[in-house]
């Protein structure tokens, strides 16, 4: 399907949805994801009508839905990204023959398959008026919890808004471990076990300010789901061999220039400890060939947590909360206000 047929169906659309991303973001933002299009047209992935169709659903240009529209472009986002780096792929692959399930996304090079399902968590949009407290992740009892918040109300929270003149309401934010947990079990029934070839890796599409929440949540050492001391079954995930934490719905709320390039966000990779190929040296080879393949800032977290938990331990106390508000002014500062 030529790009012509394509452009003119978005445009076309468009006309009918003033509030849409692609008509108030920027004129950049439309004119970068038309040209994106452009390049994918030429291959198979724009061939027929119903593909068109696929496509226009994802943008949300026909019952326009916010929410929904961010996981859409995560997944044109990874779309787009093997036409510019002249990789193989293939979307809604099936793995399972036994389950009528498929992952968004697989791209091959060098002979190995990686086969990534993509996650966009619903986010709440801050009121400007309102102090947000980030509870962070469970570490006590629900009851525990209940007690500590009424303590913080009246010590702390409550002293505040008296003396603010900006903040009328406060607010305690939601724990979101429950969907992180959901994802991975989400994403369990739909890959098979990897073998020499094969990764599986789930991504989760995140506002930058909420990476140091899901972060937490795989690995805070009071109940993450990828330590000894998860409150779920390690079983329940060990397909999933990788977790892609990237803040690819930021660029698209504000006007980043190149939002539709995988390379311009803060992609970061972390392997399951307890999946099944960890307990081979079989990853180590396919690790390095999925570094390679997709861009991120990996190695330079890894390092820049290493250096942190050296500070933690001279001075004695724990700084894992301050390690992405950190990490992303030092390496990514557009996106340290998104």
């Amino acid at each position: 399907m030529g790009s012509y047929v394509v452009k003119n169906e978005i445009e076309s659309k468009l006309k009918n949805i003033p509030q849409h991303p692609l008509n108030s973001v920027s004129v950049n933002y439309k004119k970068e994801l038309l040209e994106n299009l452009n390049e994918l047209s030429k291959g198979e992935i724009l061939k027929s009508t119903k593909n068109l169709n696929a496509l226009t659903n994802r943008l949300q240009l026909s019952n326009f839905n916010e929410k929904q529209y961010y996981q859409g472009i995560s997944e044109i986002v990874f779309e787009v990204f093997p036409t510019k780096t002249q990789n193989i792929f293939f979307t809604e692959k099936k793995l399972r023959s036994d389950r009528n399930t498929d992952v968004d996304i697989q791209i091959v090079k060098n002979g190995y398959n990686f086969n990534f399902e993509i996650k966009t968590p619903e986010f709440k949009e801050n009121n400007a008026d309102t102090f947000y407290i980030n509870t962070a992740f469970r570490s006590v009892s629900k009851e525990s919890l209940e007690k500590a918040k009424v303590t913080l109300q009246d010590e702390i929270i409550t002293p505040i808004l008296i003396k603010s003149d900006k903040y009328e309401n406060y607010e305690f934010t939601k724990i979101n471990d429950n969907k992180m947990l959901d994802y991975l079990k989400s994403a369990q029934e739909k890959f098979v076990y990897s073998d020499s070839k094969t990764l599986n890796v789930l991504v989760v599409s995140v506002c930058t300010n909420e990476m140091q929440d899901y972060w937490d949540y795989l690995f805070n050492s009071f109940t993450g789901l990828f330590t000894d001391s998860t409150y779920d079954n390690l079983g329940n995930y060990d397909k999933v061999d990788i977790v892609l934490l990237t803040n690819i719905v930021s660029g698209h709320l504000g006007e980043i220039k190149g939002a539709w390039d995988l390379k311009n966000y803060c992609n970061l990779f972390f392997p399951n400890p307890y999946c099944e190929k960890f307990s081979t040296d079989l990853w180590k080879e396919l690790y390095c060939e999925l570094l390679n393949l997709i861009p991120n800032h990996t190695y330079e977290f890894d390092y820049f947590l290493m250096e942190l938990e050296k500070e933690m331990n001279k001075a004695g106390i724990n700084l894992h909360g301050l390690i992405f508000d950190s990490f992303i002014s030092e390496k990514f500062p557009e996106f340290s206000s998104i």
